[in-house]
């Protein structure tokens, strides 16, 4: 849902701003409008983005941070924070959704014979994983139930193959062609990859699953020699898997956790090709490395060879070195020292702490795809991924997951992501929290953080240094304030459950 409400915002496009009201009722047209295209025979899902795991919320505060820095007037009248759970407005569209609803089941024959399920952002979780985690609790008994999918998210796809159902279509939109939408029929694609890899097919798509999540996902850093050439690395994942693990009729994913030893060949290829990336992604950012954004922009990168005489000695040092080995060993350890701040005898520790903390990553990635969210308060805790030829150090794989946590409220939400610009959405005297200098939570907040270029291409893919949010320090930071809620702000802030409607005419209702 969360596509088709910034698509009626149409957030780009400031010369055509409009009103809430605008906002919803296009809402409403678009749903009415794939209504007429799929038809729909026994039940709708809405899912609207709700508080995410704690593994998103990083990338949540540097994304509203880049918004902010790009928005700069203080004058918007709605703007990306108002899709958020707990902004009032989301708390409108929830209700006007229902009311929406209700007047389509009494008007409308075909909306009387569904059953329609809202899940809006008062429910924890992505969007469409909440859609997963619904179909994952249901019990079709019928095969031949079809399921559409409207999403133009590529996590989608791997989603729905993780369904054991092969009647599965992803729908969406053509780029900048509202009207026009295609079908993905995930069955075809089920016979792509089993006519590439010859073996039990669950087993192959789950290893399928979690080659393209090691590729990219939204909880981790790309590996280093990933952040080049996406279409080379996926040759070289792709290609190792199949020459080194299926020729041996193994599979890498057990249980749901990576075979250490298949792993760790895996890492190793993908290793092979990362020492030119990274001295080049190291020159590139040296420049940039803990500048401001202004500054950064005044820099040049140093991507010509021509230019390496003006580089730091470091850089010279290890594009020239005197034997392999040794530059093995500099490139790893200039790396480690200038990205994570390890020196001398704690580097190989210090390492194989980080490999831990990224391998444990990408099992919680593939669980939460799979079983849905393992830990709530779960998240990578570094700004940049080890490298991959580090990886040799992997004794084992630790997954400490706190099946107890729970998620954020959505207000509590709000305050961990939300930029001091937009302290306004908070409630008032929570505000001050964000945007006063003596907050004692003020620092998570910082208007100016360090920013690495990173050898990206486009600021928006920057590595912006902005704290880790420690959610022990908002909860003593309420405390310490007048923090109570009025009627409509607790209502904002409660977590709720999905609310399923039904005619009294269905043969459903009893």
């Amino acid at each position: 849902m969360n596509e088709i409400i910034y698509l009626c915002a149409n957030l780009d496009d400031l010369s055509t701003l409009k009103s809430e009201d605008e906002i919803i009722q296009g809402v409403f047209e678009y749903i009415d409008e794939i209504f007429s295209i799929i038809h729909p025979r026994n039940l709708i899902y809405m899912s609207i983005d709700g508080v995410a795991p704690k593994a998103k919320m990083h990338q949540e505060r540097v994304s509203l941070y880049n918004y902010a820095k790009k928005h700069s007037s203080d004058n918007e009248q709605f703007t990306k924070c108002d899709i958020k759970p707990g902004t009032m407005f989301m708390s409108k569209l929830s209700d006007k959704l229902r009311s929406y609803i209700h007047d389509r089941m009494n008007s409308i024959p075909a909306w009387k014979s569904i059953i329609v399920i809202l899940s809006d952002a008062n429910v924890p979780g992505e969007g469409e994983h909440k859609t997963m985690d619904f179909i994952r609790s249901q019990k079709f008994s019928n095969s031949n139930t079809n399921h559409v999918l409207f999403s133009g998210d590529s996590d989608m796809v791997l989603l729905g193959l993780t369904m054991p159902s092969d009647n599965v279509r992803i729908m969406r939109r053509k780029t900048n062609k509202i009207e026009v939408y295609t079908f993905r029929d995930l069955k075809l694609l089920r016979e792509e990859i089993k006519n590439e890899f010859i073996g039990d097919l669950k087993s192959i798509i789950d290893d399928w699953i979690f080659l393209c999540l090691l590729a990219g996902n939204d909880f981790l850093p790309n590996l280093p020699s990933i952040e080049f050439n996406q279409t080379e690395i996926n040759n070289v994942i792709f290609d190792t898997y199949k020459e080194y693990i299926r020729k041996k009729d193994v599979y890498l994913i057990e249980n749901m956790e990576p075979n250490l030893e298949y792993f760790k060949i895996l890492l190793k290829h993908i290793g092979e090709i990362e020492e030119d990336k990274v001295m080049s992604l190291l020159e590139r950012s040296q420049t940039a490395t803990n500048y401001s954004l202004d500054e950064i922009r005044k820099q040049e990168p140093i991507t010509n060879p021509s230019a390496i005489r003006f580089a730091p000695p470091s850089f010279q040092k290890s594009r020239n070195p005197t034997s392999s080995t040794e530059s093995a060993t500099h490139w790893q350890r200039q790396y480690y020292k200038d990205k994570f701040g390890f020196k001398g005898d704690q580097l190989k520790t210090k390492s194989t702490e980080v490999v831990q903390h990224y391998a444990e990553g990408l099992c919680w990635v593939l669980h939460y795809y799979y079983k849905g969210v393992p830990s709530w308060d779960w998240y990578y805790s570094y700004y940049y991924p080890p490298l991959a030829s580090t990886f040799s150090n992997l004794e084992n794989i630790p997954m400490n997951f706190n099946r107890n946590s729970k998620p954020l409220k959505p207000l509590e939400h709000m305050l961990a992501i939300f930029p001091s610009k937009y302290a306004r959405y908070l409630p008032k005297n929570w505000q001050e929290l964000i945007s006063d200098m003596k907050s004692s939570i003020i620092d998570f907040y910082r208007s100016d953080p360090a920013i690495d270029a990173h050898g990206k291409r486009y600021e928006e893919q920057y590595i912006v240094k902005l704290p880790f949010v420690d959610e022990k320090c908002l909860f003593e930071a309420l405390k310490s304030i007048d923090s109570t809620l009025s009627k409509e702000e607790e209502k904002r802030n409660r977590l709720d459950d999905d609310h399923l409607f039904i005619h009294s005419t269905n043969s459903c209702y009893q």
